[in-house]
């Protein structure tokens, strides 16, 4: 878990570095029935936040996907995709995409509220 950690603090950086955001918004960790996986998301989330902080002196902002869906007024990941599918024109392939409409939800969500 170290390694992987390690890594992908690396290239975290590297895209900050790159980007230069003045705000970074997280799709909060999701609290399912396997602990042991929550747990390595929390520790990815915890590097993530600090590096984030120590970078920009920023908190990042962090919201869940349900909450983001609530916002927005869509319920599931499936119909998020196709409502920014549509919007933005992007191939309906959700399985390759599907990552990308929830970015776009996550921003969306900052700046609306």
């Amino acid at each position: 878990m170290a390694q992987k950690l390690v890594f992908m603090s690396k290239e975290l950086f590297k895209v900050i570095r790159k980007q230069k955001p003045d705000i970074i918004v997280l799709e909060d960790t999701f609290t399912g029935a396997n602990a042991e996986v929550t747990a390595k998301l929390n520790n990815a989330k915890g590097m993530a936040l600090v590096l984030i902080y120590n970078l920009i002196k920023t908190e990042p902002v962090c919201a869940t996907a349900a909450t983001v869906r609530s916002c927005i007024g869509i319920k599931t990941k499936e119909d998020v995709f196709h409502y920014y599918q549509k919007q933005y024109k992007l191939p309906n392939d959700f399985k390759k995409y599907n990552d990308l409409s929830d970015a776009i939800a996550l921003a969306h969500y900052y700046y609306y509220t």
